[in-house]
């Protein structure tokens, strides 16, 4: 058996770290940073953002509610913002069907100034980050790595500092090989350790959150990714904010926690959405409008993709010259269904204009 000095990565990585901040070697600085922008960018991905990208901005003034207590009245769900506020972490589920504006909801969320003011409270510093799983996307968009690695790029980004920490090894190997040199992806344990590691390093001074919509288009088994979840769950300091269609897995997994049903909230929004759209048509007298408005928001029962196909229809007989019964009888006639509401309308495009028409239809 041979002797030997067995050195942990973590305090050489330490060492290392506290080198470079007494300004001693130039060349181990510049590695040092250098290595830093390597490993974030060894988590980008080309498509990170597609799938968020292509989702609509949330229409004036709808999805207001959402940092509001609750007040709908005969609708019980559990307060968003108090979520944000309590000192607990966990889990909040947003589920609805298809088509009711799960994913519009989450970016608007995302995005929105006072996410960030109400997780700031009390002076702690946020951490922000979001992902979109998209089923029509590459293996990465709908894929554990791909969520991890998004989520790991967003919050390195905003303390890079952080990268020799989570990933120590890659962070020392990169600092003593050449700077040529590519690193290889990481592997999802590697991911996982890393997120976890992010995770504990942050608590002292920091609140974390993670949007992660679309859980039903992850193109694995469902089961481990809410496995991982709840892992990340338990690691505490972080909270997750989660969308997905009302399935089972899911039911079972989130039925205690926070939640809500997307389309017994959104009467009001697709009200606000429908009187805008027609409301700016110079054509429509405002009580026909009014009519029309009141007519799709109670046929819509909660989905914003069919108030939007059957806008498109009214808003193109519009231009067609129809008179209000040609628009009244046009709604009469559409299914309220997604699936045959896409075969009336396809059924209806000009066989020259099916080519451009399928473009709109792939959502």
């Amino acid at each position: 058996m041979t002797g030997g000095v067995i050195i942990d990565q973590h305090l050489l990585v330490n060492f290392v770290r506290e080198w470079i901040a007494t300004g001693n070697g130039r060349e181990i600085q510049t590695r040092g940073r250098s290595s830093t922008k390597k490993i974030i960018e060894s988590l980008a991905f080309s498509t990170m953002r597609a799938r968020e990208d292509s989702i609509p901005q949330a229409y004036n003034k709808t999805f207001e509610w959402i940092f509001e207590e609750p007040t709908s009245v005969g609708v019980r769900w559990s307060s968003f913002r108090e979520w944000l506020m309590s000192g607990s972490e966990g889990i909040y589920w947003v589920s609805g069907k298809a088509g009711a504006g799960k994913s519009t909801l989450l970016k608007f969320i995302l995005h929105d100034p006072r996410l960030k003011s109400i997780l700031s409270v009390g002076g702690d510093k946020v951490l922000n980050a979001g992902f979109f799983f998209n089923a029509l996307g590459t293996s990465l968009d709908n894929s554990i790595e791909g969520c991890l690695r998004s989520l790991l790029y967003q919050y390195l980004e905003l303390h890079p500092e952080m990268a020799s920490l989570v990933f120590p090894r890659r962070w020392l190997s990169s600092v003593l090989v050449e700077d040529d040199v590519v690193l290889p992806p990481c592997s999802v344990q590697e991911l996982i350790d890393g997120l976890m590691t992010l995770v504990a390093e942050m608590a002292p001074y920091s609140k974390m959150l993670a949007i992660i919509d679309g859980l039903d288009e992850f193109s694995g088994n469902h089961s481990e990714l809410v496995t991982l979840l709840k892992t990340i769950e338990m690691a505490g300091n972080v909270k997750l904010c989660v969308s997905s269609r009302p399935w089972n897995v899911f039911m079972d997994a989130f039925h205690t926690s926070p939640r809500f049903m997307l389309q017994d909230l959104t009467r009001d929004d697709i009200n606000i959405y429908v009187q805008g759209r027609l409301g700016n048509n110079i054509v429509l007298q405002p009580s026909a409008a009014d009519h029309l408005a009141d007519d799709i928001t109670s046929r819509a029962a909660g989905c914003f993709l069919w108030v939007s196909l059957v806008l498109r229809s009214i808003l193109e007989g519009l231009l067609e010259g129809d008179t209000i019964s040609d628009l009244q009888a046009t709604i009469d006639s559409l299914p309220t269904d997604l699936e045959h509401l896409f075969h009336s309308i396809w059924s209806r495009v000009n066989p020259r204009y099916r080519s451009q028409a399928s473009l709109y239809l792939q959502i």
